[in-house]
């Protein structure tokens, strides 16, 4: 049902979230992300706190796709406390996922936050955490209001530079890409570096990010 993507099937899967079998309602949440109506929201947030990470992970998952500007007020509070709450959640995943609904919100009041993310313990956070500061950083996200300020833009930097020297190149090229988007002389600066030294992905990546930085800088 959730990859035939019809809303008439919203009722019969929100039934299901609660099914004795942690398959099945897992099934049920990533079915209804898929399907993306906002008339799954509230069965959704019932089972944010779920004892089964998997059960939360794809909750958490199926609320970013589900919200929709129309949701009233109050379930729209709901849905972002709910999110909030899953950046604090013990499971990597669930964080992870939670990262990704933030992004529905445009990382509103959020950007300190996945600042101190991107020093998660686990890489799959500090990866999503590194694309979010990037798009949070240029303005890229739905429902974001504008670019950064430049105190938050300048902490932002700050986290990517320190993300430059991530063990995982897949992060790595994130802090790269990240910062070829927002340009500066503080990002050149690093980014020489990992051009000269860098892994052989460093070395294209950053050479692509120094050229982006310049043609920025050298305006329409």
């Amino acid at each position: 049902m959730g990859r035939i993507g019809d809303p008439g099937a919203v009722p019969a899967l929100t039934g299901r979230l609660g099914d004795k079998s942690a398959n099945v309602a897992k099934a049920a949440a990533w079915s209804l992300g898929n399907i993306g109506s906002p008339d799954a929201l509230e069965a959704l947030l019932r089972f944010t706190g779920d004892a089964s990470k998997g059960i939360r992970q794809q909750v958490i998952r199926s609320l970013g796709f589900c919200y929709t500007d129309s949701v009233e007020a109050a379930l729209s509070d709901s849905i972002y406390q709910a999110v909030v709450a899953a950046l604090e959640d013990v499971a990597p995943e669930v964080r992870v996922s939670g990262l990704e609904a933030a992004r529905q919100f445009g990382y509103s009041g959020l950007t300190e936050k996945a600042i101190h993310m991107s020093r998660d313990d686990s890489p799959e956070v500090r990866h999503v955490a590194v694309q979010a500061l990037g798009q949070i950083a240029v303005g890229d996200a739905p429902r974001i209001q504008g670019k950064a300020s430049e105190r938050l833009r300048g902490h932002i930097i700050e986290a990517l530079i320190v993300a430059l020297h991530e063990s995982h190149q897949a992060i790595r090229t994130k802090a790269v890409r990240a910062l070829g988007l927002i340009g500066g002389q503080k990002a050149v600066l690093n980014l020489e570096p990992l051009h000269t030294n860098g892994s052989v992905e460093d070395k294209r990546e950053a050479g692509l990010a120094l050229e982006k930085i310049q043609r920025l800088a050298a305006g329409p």
